[in-house]
């Protein structure tokens, strides 16, 4: 008998989510909050096309939303408003990425920080021969900026990463995939244009120590409008040593003077992430050595799966599992190191990984067709009547993301 759920059938679906939601949502989270997040699944439309994201996925995000929630105290009821409709809401900044006549950033005048964990080691593992660079430490990661907004993943790796060597990777924006996902590009910055970035974090003046700016609601300004939320992570390098910087995103310059205490700092990184997630509109023709970015080719790629009772999660039309070229030798059920959350991870070489991702795309699983952007989807696995969650991300060379999950800093 097919089990296989039908898109246009969700009662299963959201029966099974809420009851494992009330089996892993976070013990600190209130049992208002949590009846929230039931209803809003209950409200929120499960109809699903060729391909989506699998109802585990689905599970593990609103999960993260109540984590989200009571971290930075926000309602959780706006936080949902935006699941489904646009995952990561653009800031609002005064920022005009304008290459031609970037403007350096403000150093940001004295804010109230919060004391942040002591900062993880730089990795040096590069994947292919660096460019021309005038730094030392030309194998290390010099800059990584993650972005979490709402509903963040259960693997949450780099948005933007530049080695010491000058190399720049991140999702190119104006560079879309078949699939419509956007191409993880690399392209190599001049000299001058490694120093440029270099001064550009120095004169901010916001990178000597580990910091965490948050926004604070002045004690006579009325609610603030409820609406989703970005959190920027910055972990520099280019000092000696790693220091970890947090912001909260700025919410533009009415909301701002309405509701928040003034935060130079928060707004000078908010102009920093919006130029990290688009490095090429921030910078000059003339910062880069190569005429234009190139898909990256990872050497390597993180699997993460996991193994749930039942086929009826499988994404429609997804072969069996045992008909494609699982690339390790244990099963999903039992390779590599579990993680926190659920499910298993693991690292396979792009061979592997190339094999894999030919199947499926024969199989009709179009989004593999370059495992470079990093698809997901659900296999079903009759003989053992369970379904194998399987996502992919492709390892960049200062090896993230890592099994677990980049390292950010917590509030």
């Amino acid at each position: 008998m097919n089990r296989h759920l039908h898109p246009d059938d969700p009662s299963r679906l959201d029966e099974v989510i809420a009851q494992r939601l009330r089996t892993t949502a976070p013990s600190a989270a209130p049992q208002h909050v949590l009846e929230e997040a039931l209803a809003r699944i209950s409200q929120t439309s499960q109809q699903r096309g060729t391909w989506v994201p699998s109802g585990v996925p689905r599970l593990l995000a609103v999960a993260s939303v109540i984590a989200l929630a009571a971290v930075v105290g926000l309602q959780l009821p706006a936080m949902l408003n935006s699941i489904g409709s646009d995952p990561t809401p653009e800031p609002s900044s005064s920022f005009n990425p304008t290459p031609t006549s970037t403007p350096a950033l403000t150093p940001a005048g004295s804010a109230s920080v919060e004391p942040s964990p002591s900062p993880s080691p730089a990795i040096q593992t590069p994947s292919a021969e660096p460019g021309p660079t005038a730094d030392a430490q030309s194998n290390e990661t010099l800059l990584s900026f993650v972005r979490r907004c709402d509903v963040t993943p259960q693997i949450l790796g780099p948005l933007t990463t530049i080695l010491g060597d000058g190399r720049v990777f991140w999702p190119r924006m104006n560079a879309p995939a078949p699939d419509g996902n956007p191409v993880l590009s690399v392209r190599t910055l001049s000299e001058d244009g490694l120093a440029r970035v270099r001064d550009e974090i120095a004169s901010s003046g916001l990178f000597e120590d580990d910091a965490v700016y948050r926004h604070e609601r002045r004690a006579d300004a009325p609610e603030a409008p409820g609406h989703g939320l970005c959190v920027y992570d910055f972990f520099w390098h280019g000092g000696g040593g790693t220091v970890q910087v947090s912001a909260n995103m700025w919410f533009g310059d009415e909301e701002e003077e309405t509701y928040y205490e003034p935060s130079p700092a928060r707004k000078t990184l908010d102009t920093l992430a919006q130029r990290l997630a688009d490095p090429e509109s921030w910078l000059d023709p003339s910062d880069w050595t190569d005429p234009e970015a190139a898909p990256f080719e990872p050497d390597s790629y993180l699997v993460v799966a996991g193994v749930y009772d039942g086929p009826e999660f499988a994404t429609l039309g997804a072969p069996d599992f045992d008909t494609v070229s699982w690339p390790f030798a244990d099963e999903p059920n039992a390779f590599g190191a579990e993680m926190v959350g659920g499910g298993r991870c693991d690292v396979a070489s792009a061979a592997d990984i190339a094999r894999l991702a030919a199947e499926l795309a024969d199989a009709g699983m179009e989004q593999f067709e370059r495992p470079a952007d990093g698809p997901m989807l659900t296999l079903p696995w009759e003989a053992r009547d369970a379904a194998v969650d399987l996502q992919l991300y492709p390892q960049r060379p200062d090896d993230e993301p890592p099994c677990g999950g980049s390292t950010v800093i917590d509030g």
